[in-house]
């Protein structure tokens, strides 16, 4: 077995890592651009009958998310108002 998991530790030295820990709402608003291209691609790509959904995925070494310990961070998080908006206007399939 590794001796990691016999507890007789592993030297540290030069394995640590310093990031920056943001708040979720922070890193969403931060994507913004981002997520309102992709939802630009996507009223390009498909119809109205189709289900639109954009998904963000953080890596944890981009953006360490200070909510990350909570399993379910949507209700959570500030409302996206200006992709949606511009969503509202008749633009996609809702």
């Amino acid at each position: 077995m590794n001796e990691f998991w016999h507890g007789t530790g592993v030297d540290t030295t030069g394995r640590s890592l310093e990031t920056r820990v943001q708040a979720a709402n922070d890193v969403l608003r931060e994507a913004g651009p981002v997520l309102l291209r992709a939802r630009d691609q996507l009223h390009r790509k498909t119809s109205t009958e189709t289900s639109r959904n954009i998904f963000l995925v953080v890596h944890l070494f981009d953006h360490f998310v200070a909510e990350s310990m909570r399993f379910i961070l949507g209700p959570l998080l500030d409302p996206l108002s200006d992709i949606e908006a511009s969503t509202r206007c008749g633009c996609s399939g809702r």
